[in-house]
């Protein structure tokens, strides 16, 4: 799970981040991986539906994801850094984005791994709880009559 402070960096508009540039300097690269991790994974799992879904699919999506159906789960891509696409947001963007410097001792391409790692947990982390939250709201019972 996302670390307090990714998920307070995530939760803030982006005009609470300007505000708060101190909050983003205290975060280490991994937690700044985090943050951007859930804000890509909220964001795409609020884009997998669209106006025309129907009851059905958002019902189906919220019983798979309470049965842990794998047919739900390869359903969907969540965001990380495989590099399945070629325009896709990418490891060395994400250790520039995260501010990360190499100093001292510490093996690089583990640090990188870390961070990658981080973003990874978070986008998922981020991506299926936004995806059942939008399902689950979809499916309340007040929703029919819409």
């Amino acid at each position: 799970m996302a670390s307090e402070q990714a998920q307070a960096w995530a939760g803030m508009s982006p005009a609470e981040r300007a505000s708060n540039p101190a909050m983003w300097a205290e975060m280490t690269p991994e937690q700044r991986a985090e943050s951007i991790g859930l804000t890509h994974g909220r964001n795409a799992g609020n884009g997998v539906f669209d106006g025309n879904t129907p009851r059905s699919t958002y019902e189906a999506v919220v019983k798979g994801l309470e049965d842990g159906d794998p047919e739900v789960y390869d359903a969907f891509r969540p965001p990380d850094l495989s590099g399945e696409y070629g325009d896709d947001y990418n490891e060395t963007e994400l250790i520039g984005d995260t501010g990360y410097a190499p100093g001292g001792e510490e093996d690089e391409a583990e640090a990188h791994s870390e961070i990658a790692n981080a973003y990874n947990d978070a986008a998922s982390e981020g991506f299926w709880g936004e995806l059942e939250r939008v399902a689950r709201y979809q499916t309340e019972p007040d929703r029919e009559a819409e």
